[in-house]
């Protein structure tokens, strides 16, 4: 790799990283390996208490958890599963035996198949897990015979202080390879890489045709073949069971699916649309209702510009293969004017929010060191697994991302905003984050008599018209402290806060923002950055990265199959800086993507997944004068 190669991936990363705390909050704009803060002062220093644990550890309560679940978390009491031959993944998850051992010893577990069956777990048939530990345990069929499964699994789990004990029913039944249109091993291959799935993609090629004519017509029957073809790279046979399934729909469910994917595929199943489909296709209906997916209280969708609130819980019908919900009853609610309907969401309008003359401006901003953060999980260690991957990122391509982000503060491309809407009136504060743009030159912004505007779609809430990043906490004798925040992030804040230059506004010295990034959030970042990149060769819609959850224990960000068997075609000089990273040193920026530090279980599953970060900052007076 050559030295401007290493520098184009290190400001890629660092500009993603930073795009983390805008997209996010805040984390949109957070990475430097520089540990100091403002000139003069030892920020590190200046905060030894955050070092210690925010709360007392709870003592264990004595007692072990066992519980069976679906592959999403769902606590379930049995398993019924269906197994294709060469269609389903070998080996097959059916689901997790999940054990929380919280008391002072260790505990053994036993897990028993009887009869003995073709099922298989990640962990030995006996293990046993140390004091205070969680473990989901993968119970798998292992594909070993083509016969199905009807068993029960029995599962203990004891020490001398607790004993847990289940029997759970387990069948799985085996189908014979498919015999039609899409048995072929390249069909079923691209079925079952397919991101989207192949129903959304047959649905988005059915309506780019729709132009060549109704779709009784030959012309739109063969520009969605080629369409479903190109992008979904199935055989034409294969294609054409698609495209004759969603004619049927249209033709004997026109009404229906002019509605809603599930009242089109309500229709399409009583027409018996859905039935000549599997039998055009050779494939089977496994699993596109499994775990209940429309059992849910309610959901939110557009019709026009109004808001229609469906009450669940809804009836799961198959569309090609994918689940769509249908529901009997919903109300439907005007949007105001102006404002329609966007993402089942009516829009409130930012523009009449009035900011707080009391506001900051961030001036300087850095990673923390990996020997300061805030003690996120309770082991009386400081939590900053963001230091460690800026570490290892400058040791691997020699580039140093923390100057990037800077330069990126110091000339105005990252604005990050704190308004006190409440400064003043109590010790008790809420702190909103925000960014934006500033309007005077970057001296006075320095010296905290800048004016600003905030980004509104970025900074707000669409459905409430309010700052969509807020934390309660408190100023008491000038010292700042904040959160944490509910939600996945568990954002806190700490600083000094004294009078600024605007008279108004505060300083904020020697401050500190803390908290945990999902590795979901962070790969939607990074899907984000490289929305621009066409010529990476993927299918429309595809991600080239994702989150990989394979390890019980820790999830991993990476990049995605589709990438690595895409033929990318992107240039320097001609294409962005990142989509060039993905074409020549893709060897190397997607097994770096590994070495991120997931450091956090914030769901309590046993499966760590976020990374700690700790940002050491430093801001000035402001003033918020409107938004845009």
């Amino acid at each position: 790799m050559h030295l401007h190669d290493r520098a184009v991936i290190a400001r890629v990363l660092a500009l993603a990283l930073a795009a983390t705390m805008g997209a996010c909050g805040w984390l949109d704009t957070a990475t430097s390996a520089n540990a100091g803060g403002p000139s003069g002062r030892d920020v590190i220093s200046s905060w030894p208490d955050v070092l210690t644990p925010s709360d007392v550890k709870a003592p264990p309560s004595q007692t072990l958890a066992l519980s069976l679940r679906t592959d999403l978390g769902a606590p379930i009491e049995s398993i019924a599963a269906k197994h294709s031959v060469l269609a389903s993944p070998c080996p097959q998850l059916l689901g997790l035996v999940r054990v929380f051992n919280d008391t002072s010893e260790p505990a053994t577990l036993t897990l028993t198949v009887t009869p003995p069956s073709a099922i298989q777990f990640s962990v030995p048939q006996t293990f046993e897990l140390p004091p205070g530990k969680t473990e989901n345990i993968r119970v798998e069929f292992d594909c070993s015979t083509n016969d199905s499964v009807a068993a029960t699994l029995e599962v203990g789990f004891a020490n001398s202080l607790d004993e847990k004990m289940g029997a759970f029913p387990v069948a799985v039944t085996v189908i014979d390879a498919p015999d039609g249109d899409c048995d072929g091993v390249a069909d079923l291959n691209a079925i079952a890489k397919a991101k989207p799935s192949l129903s959304t993609l047959a649905t988005a090629a059915s309506a780019t045709c729709l132009g060549s004519g109704p779709v009784t017509d030959a012309d739109w029957e063969t520009c969605t073949r080629t369409e479903l073809v190109s992008t979904a790279r199935l055989s034409g046979a294969c294609a054409s069971c698609y495209v004759e399934a969603l004619a049927c729909s249209e033709i004997r469910c026109a009404a229906a699916c002019d509605e809603s994917s599930g009242e089109c595929a309500k229709c399409s199943t009583e027409q018996g649309c859905v039935g000549e489909f599997y039998a055009c296709s050779g494939l089977n209906p496994l699993s596109a209702c499994t775990g209940a997916p429309c059992d849910i209280d309610s959901v939110t969708t557009c019709e026009g510009d109004d808001l229609v609130t469906w009450q669940g819980p809804g009836t799961c019908y198959d569309h090609l293969g994918s689940p769509a919900c249908y529901f009997a009853q919903g109300t439907q609610t005007p949007c105001d004017p102006g404002f329609p309907c966007i993402d089942g969401v009516c829009p409130a309008d930012p523009t009449l929010y009035q900011f707080a003359p009391t506001a900051s401006y961030v001036t300087r901003l850095s990673v923390a060191p990996d020997t300061v953060g805030v003690d996120q999980d309770g082991d009386g260690k400081p939590d900053n697994g963001l230091a460690a991957l800026v570490g290892l990122l400058g040791q691997f391509w020699g580039g140093n991302v923390g100057d990037v982000l800077q330069a990126s503060v110091d000339s105005g491309e990252l604005v990050l905003l704190v308004e006190f809407p409440e400064l003043g009136a109590s010790t008790t504060q809420v702190l909103n984050a925000l960014t934006g743009r500033a309007v005077d030159p970057p001296a006075e912004s320095a010296a905290g008599l800048g004016r600003f505007e905030v980004d509104f779609e970025r900074s707000f809430s669409l459905g409430t018209g309010a700052p969509a990043y807020s934390i309660a906490g408190t100023i008491v004798d000038g010292e700042l402290s904040a959160g944490p925040e509910p939600g996945p992030m568990r954002w806190q804040v700490f600083g000094d806060v004294t009078p600024g230059a605007n008279g108004v506004g505060p300083d904020i010295d020697a401050g500190l923002a803390a908290g945990a990034l999902p590795v979901a959030d962070l790969a939607a970042i990074f899907n984000k950055g490289a929305a621009p990149c066409d010529c990476l060769g993927l299918l429309p819609e595809t991600p080239p990265f994702e989150v990989v959850t394979s390890n019980p224990k820790k999830q991993k960000l990476g990049c995605s199959p589709a990438l690595a068997e895409a033929i990318p075609s992107c240039q320097e000089g001609t294409d962005a800086p990142f989509c060039v990273v993905l074409t020549l040193d893709q060897a190397l920026f997607c097994p770096a993507l590994g070495i991120l530090p997931i450091d956090q279980d914030t769901d309590g599953d046993g499966q760590k997944d976020a990374v700690s970060f700790a940002f050491l900052f430093t801001a000035v007076s402001a003033t918020i004068i409107g938004g845009y």
